[in-house]
């Protein structure tokens, strides 16, 4: 396992407990909260460890929740998460879902990594929302986090 990969799983475990992430993900359930998400399936491409996959289900009970994660690191750690039920090993740009299945496309931390591009990532994204149905899009802080 690389440097990087051995490090994962100590992030997606401090993902629940730190206050930076936790504040994060507080700024974008406000700007959903603003929102009026359609009713249906929601989905956060890029899930890591699933926090904000969870708390998703936990803020839109009965609508189902997909996760998505490049590395199988990430989607062992978002299964021990409670409240989702369906993950799949992807990235995004081959999301493989059909065209407008989702009421709600959260991508958070993933477009500006240095593996992803944009145009490309930002289109398959927009593929498999519904119409109707909002992208929520955040960059990472600070450059060094790509």
């Amino acid at each position: 396992m690389s440097d990087a990969g051995s490090l994962l799983p100590r992030l997606y475990r401090a993902d629940r407990e730190g206050g930076w992430t936790q504040g994060m993900r507080g700024v974008s359930h406000a700007l959903l909260a603003a929102a009026q998400v359609p009713h249906g399936p929601l989905l956060e491409a890029g899930c890591g460890g699933g926090a904000f996959a969870q708390e998703l289900a936990e803020r839109y009970p009965g609508a189902p929740v997909t996760a998505t994660d490049i590395r199988p690191a990430a989607l062992q750690m978002a299964q021990m998460r409670q409240g989702f039920l369906k993950l799949a090993q992807s990235d995004v740009h081959a999301l493989p879902f059909a065209d407008g299945s989702f009421a709600l496309v959260a991508v958070l931390d993933v477009v500006d990594q240095r593996a992803v591009r944009v145009d490309a990532g930002l289109g398959e994204l927009y593929r498999v929302l519904q119409p109707g149905g909002w992208l929520l899009v955040r960059v990472s802080a600070y450059p060094w986090l790509e």
